[in-house]
């Protein structure tokens, strides 16, 4: 393995050629990802600096702070009933026993609205699961002037409205950036269920995660490079990742002094 890393830092060393500053942090699309717990949110491993709420309905009423919704309501326990599997206390492939968050309309979706003068800033991180409704589902965050950062798409929907969750899929978004206002969640039929809203202010940057698929692998040395040596080329080519991910030594910059941090992050240290 030594061998392995060491040949790669060699390469790393020759490509990159200037020290380099860090750009500004561009949005970060998350999901669609399975979801059965707090746990499997990219977010779990997150130290949020500023503060972090997480709406999982099962009080029965939505009182999160520094939110608020347009159409739906606080819905279950009962048989159509798709809360997060956990939420009953077992992952047992129901989520008949929890609760979650309905509305009939689904090809109009529900928007989650974030205040600032309540939270102090905008989240840069904001989230919700959907566990049920139809196929072709969407999910769009927006920025601090009510630009979309991107939007999200699925289709795994299983075609039963009895509380199953092997459908459940994370949608999320980082954007530190100025952060998030809102975001909208909708699929093209029927009604729509989403569970656990999450949003947080922090950095939430993945170091050495050059690429955003979640992992920090030997995947991400080619990112890495790119980021060394063309920060706007890595700009392009991954316009959803951040590259202070880079920033491995935690300095605030990215350039030379990141490569033996970088190596120790593929390495699992």
């Amino acid at each position: 393995m030594y061998q392995t890393l060491h040949s790669r830092r060699r390469g790393i060393v020759t490509l990159a050629a200037t020290c380099l500053l860090p750009l500004v942090a561009s949005a970060q699309l998350l999901g669609p990802t399975p979801y059965f717990q707090f746990a499997d949110s990219p977010f779990a491993a997150v130290s949020f600096g500023g503060y972090f709420h997480l709406e999982d309905m099962e009080d029965g009423v939505f009182n999160v702070a520094g939110v608020t919704f347009d159409y739906g309501a606080v819905y279950g326990p009962g048989g159509l009933t798709d809360s997060v599997d956990a939420d009953d206390g077992l992952i047992d492939g129901s989520g008949t026993n929890g609760r979650s968050f309905f509305f009939g309309g689904g090809s109009t979706g529900i928007t989650f609205t974030f205040h600032a003068d309540v939270l102090g800033q905008f989240p840069s991180h904001a989230g919700v699961v959907w566990t049920d409704g139809g196929n072709n589902i969407h999910f769009e965050p927006f920025d601090a002037n009510g630009v979309s950062l991107g939007q999200l798409t699925g289709s795994h929907a299983d075609g039963s409205h009895g509380g199953t969750t092997a459908e459940d899929r994370f949608y999320g978004a980082v954007h530190t950036a100025g952060g998030i206002s809102r975001i909208h969640i909708w699929n093209d039929s029927g009604g729509i269920e989403v569970d656990h809203l999450q949003y947080g202010l922090g950095s939430g940057i993945e170091l050495g995660d050059l690429n955003c698929d979640g992992v920090v692998n030997f995947d991400d040395i080619n990112p890495f490079i790119l980021a060394l040596s063309d920060p706007a080329g890595y700009a392009a080519a991954y316009p959803g990742c951040d590259i202070l991910s880079g920033d491995c030594n935690g300095d605030g910059a990215v350039n030379f002094d990141d490569i033996n941090a970088f190596v120790a992050l593929l390495g699992g240290g």
